[in-house]
């Protein structure tokens, strides 16, 4: 039976983390299972957990037979696929400019048959993988092809050590020769970022995302489910997003969706999520003053709309979401999409920004460097980008991710002292709105010797064991447990302790509430 004290449970708990490299960032593409610029084009009966999209000149085809899950979409040709390739462009650029250590390159190897840590791989061509291929730790493995991925088939990339069953968002391979192919019945894991074509042959399984930077994505009886955050995607609820203020824009129209200038574009959004069963709701508003984007409607430069969907896209170490992109079709133009991605970083001074200027004088988040929360848009019109803008910092503004106030799980008993063969009600209470963050729940009795015992929903069993798991964390009064008090048991000082964790971890969302009895002889 494990010993375990509560001292030492709020210490694993609360631990930092040694800090550790990241995979890089994928922006709108994030909530993206299968993502191509000219065509998706699916044969039988694929399973895809997450979203699928194509370019504006692109297509998909396939599905039906192919499916999706209840919380995925098709984006073709619409603001949100165009601001999601926009996104793994960017984060292919950051694996591109990794470095790949002389003692890492596998350049004429085969992949199978090694085992691999955590670290940058890299090849001058082509890179072949039969049999199996072990990635151990937990993480980040990128891969840098500069020819083809040859997956063969049933060959298997098998994550081992501590990484975690969706280990997808923790493995890169980009892919800069003219295929990535996955072989009939393979088991793959990790983002393919690939500048060309990408085939998904028969009975093939993707723990990650593929993605054809300017190319097609061809599916056969395929599985493909995204990963984010350690989880399938969507990995939280929708969550209430606000905001309004400038970004900086060119004086001059340019494709070119990074550059910024010396003009200015104003925006306002209320993005809400709807609750049992209603949709989402809200209305964005945004208006270059430099220019009048091309293709907008003639004497109208806002662009205004009605939301009609909100998906996290990156949560922090403590499951809180940190990045929201939100999307919609504009006012009387229903050729008009917009999305936007939004981050909501805080208030107040950034002391650690060598750009920081003291302009306290306009108050909270009003000086041009007291506020870091950023924002990027794309407005789609009339099978057009008429706006491109990539996550830059806003000024004279804010953005705010209205985060549920933390919740409480405790419990409670009818009376505070019981003997043999009297029967014990626990009764469980979470006092909390829904929130973002998705949670285990743990009951666990305490004791008089310091022993722990997890109540599971049907017995007490030794050590930390949640009684239920991934849940989103809402309001909630029952009675979780009857038990009856043996002949025999030794009387003495006895705890209920009650917490939620953020969901597969022990980092704790609430404190830890105790209830405490006694039992007497």
């Amino acid at each position: 039976m494990v010993r375990i004290s509560v001292a030492a449970l709020c210490t694993v708990a609360l631990a930092a983390a040694p800090a550790a490299a990241q995979p890089a960032a994928l922006g709108a593409a994030e909530s993206f299972a299968v993502l191509a610029r000219t065509t998706v084009s699916n044969t039988g009966a694929s399973a895809i957990v997450g979203d699928v999209g194509v370019g504006l000149v692109g297509s998909v085809a396939g599905f039906p037979p192919g499916t999706l899950d209840e919380a995925s979409d098709i984006h073709q040709g619409d603001a949100v696929a165009v601001q999601a390739l926009l996104g793994a462009q960017a984060a292919a650029a950051v694996v591109d400019a990794r470095s790949c250590p002389a003692a890492n390159d596998l350049t004429g190897q085969n992949l199978g048959g090694r085992s691999l840590a955590a670290g940058v791989y890299c090849f001058d061509g082509d890179a072949p993988l039969t049999g199996t291929l072990t990635l151990t730790g937990t993480g980040p493995w990128t891969f840098q092809v500069g020819g083809a991925l040859s997956v063969a088939p049933t060959a298997r990339v098998v994550a081992a050590g501590a990484a975690t069953a969706c280990s997808g968002s923790a493995v890169e391979w980009r892919v800069s020769g003219p295929t990535a192919s996955i072989g009939a019945a393979a088991s793959f894991i990790g983002t393919v970022l690939a500048d060309g074509d990408v085939a998904v042959a028969d009975g093939a399984t993707v723990d990650g995302r593929v993605v054809s930077l300017d190319g097609d994505v061809t599916l056969s009886l395929a599985g493909v489910t995204a990963c984010s955050a350690g989880r399938a995607f969507p990995p939280h609820a929708a969550i209430k997003v606000t905001g309004g203020g400038q970004l900086s824009v060119p004086l001059t129209d340019t494709a070119d969706h990074r550059r910024g200038g010396p003009a200015r574009a104003t925006f306002a959004f209320a993005a809400i999520p709807g609750s049992e069963g209603t949709p989402t709701r809200g209305r964005f508003v945004y208006i270059n003053h430099a220019h009048r984007p091309a293709g907008a409607p003639s004497g109208r430069r806002p662009v205004f709309g009605g939301v009609r969907s909100i998906d996290v896209m990156a949560v922090n170490a403590e499951g809180v979401p940190t990045q929201v992109r939100f999307d919609g079709v504009c006012t009387g133009r229903p050729d008009c999409t917009f999305s936007v991605l939004v981050e909501d970083n805080g208030e107040g001074r950034r002391d650690d920004d060598p750009d920081f200027e003291d302009d306290s004088r306009h108050g909270p988040g009003r000086g041009p460097w007291a506020h870091r929360d950023r924002m990027g848009v794309v407005i789609v019109a009339g099978g057009q980008v008429i706006e491109s803008r990539a996550l830059r910092p806003i000024s004279r503004g804010n953005i705010q991710f209205h985060r549920s106030r933390t919740p409480a799980l405790t419990t409670d008993l009818e009376t505070v002292e019981y003997g043999p063969g009297d029967t014990m009600s626990v009764t469980a209470t979470l006092d909390a709105v829904p929130s973002a963050s998705l949670a285990d729940a743990y009951v666990v009795l305490e004791l008089p010797n310091g022993q722990f015992l997890s109540w599971t929903g049907q017995a007490l069993v030794p050590g930390l064991v949640p009684i239920v798991r991934g849940v989103v964390p809402g309001p909630y009064t029952g009675v979780v447990a009857q038990l009856a008090i043996p002949r025999g048991v030794p009387p003495g000082r006895y705890t209920w302790m009650s917490a939620l964790t953020v969901a597969g971890t022990l980092n704790l969302l609430t404190p830890i509430a105790e209830t405490v009895f006694t039992i007497t002889p």
